[in-house]
């Protein structure tokens, strides 16, 4: 079996496939929804999506993790199947509109809750309808 260090991982995945919604920064965006499910469906959905299209070019897949159920926020999970066989469970956590947070762990059988895996970071997000900060603090995290 093939041992992944999560950070390493992650960082060589960004530094391939950088996602495209970090790479220009756009105009001031409108206030936060009311509706945490339009957040969600409109920033964060949206965003992996546009990221997953780039990732698969590069023969990884994203994949939204349709059994992942958060009613206090909406927010999605991903299973990201990479190239050479790894698996990491990408999941936004927090609560609307207050917090955003994205843990990435080395997906392993059996692991019932990301919190549970040995090898997991964190990534504090701002909440905010612009996908190029949330993407850029994601980048800023890869690189230390």
């Amino acid at each position: 079996m093939v041992q992944y260090d999560l950070r390493e991982t992650f960082r060589s995945l960004i530094n391939e496939v950088p996602p495209a919604a970090g790479r220009a920064p756009g105009p001031e965006p409108l206030g936060l929804p009311d509706d945490h499910g339009i957040f969600a469906e409109d920033v964060l959905r949206n965003m992996m999506a546009q990221w997953g299209a780039d990732l698969k070019k590069a023969g990884h897949v994203l994949e939204l993790e349709h059994g992942w159920i958060d009613a206090k926020s909406s927010y999605p999970a991903y299973t990201l199947h990479l190239q050479g066989g790894a698996r990491l469970a990408l999941y936004f956590v927090g609560s609307y509109p207050e917090t955003l947070l994205l843990t990435i762990a080395l997906h392993y059988v059996g692991i019932v809750q990301v919190n549970d895996a040995p090898d997991r970071m964190t990534i504090h997000l701002p909440v905010t309808m612009d996908a190029n900060r949330i993407f850029g603090v994601i980048l800023d995290q890869q690189a230390r």
